[in-house]
């Protein structure tokens, strides 16, 4: 179990990743669809799904093999969820550090001029990472859990089916 748990978080940080430059992607096909209807909203689906539903649908999957219940699919694809949630915002703090991306150059840590790089550091931590993991951490965690228990719940009258 608890490698399983070690293997969630560690794909939830990989696609937290992943999700950060597939917001960018989602920009770029709706600039290059925007004149077929629906476009758009196929987009983000495609996005979503990729992104956030194909990997949880893996993780249920697998752990709705492994249990007897079906809180461990919806604990398991809410770890996944929240891990994605805080490393994508990890990880743009990350990227200010590294490039200062934009107008958040004074924040570069690397070949920093700013004599109060830290100080402004806490705020931008406090002021927009942490808010930010912060309103979307219940719907990680109620989502993923909803979603987890949901997929565990298919999988199971799947298979039932299928055994018959």
């Amino acid at each position: 179990m608890r490698i399983r748990i070690f293997l969630y978080v560690i794909t939830g940080c990989c696609f937290g990743i992943v999700s950060w430059y597939a917001s960018f992607l989602n920009d770029d096909i709706e600039m290059l669809l925007r004149f077929l209807p629906f476009a758009s909203l196929a987009s983000l689906l495609l996005i979503l799904a990729g992104t956030w539903f194909l990997p949880a649908i893996f993780v249920a999957s697998i752990e709705v093999r492994h249990a007897k219940d079906l809180w461990r699919p919806a604990l398991a694809v809410a770890c996944l969820w929240t891990t994605m949630v805080v490393s994508y915002y990890v990880y743009y703090a990350i990227l200010i550090a590294v490039t200062g991306a934009g107008q958040l150059s004074f924040l570069r840590i690397v070949n920093a001029t700013n004599p109060n790089v830290w100080e402004d550091w806490r705020q931008f931590f406090t002021r927009t990472v942490m808010p930010n993991i912060a309103e979307w951490l219940p719907a990680s965690i109620i989502g993923g859990a909803t979603f987890g228990g949901f997929i565990g719940l298919l999988y199971r009258r799947l298979s039932i089916y299928q055994s018959k």
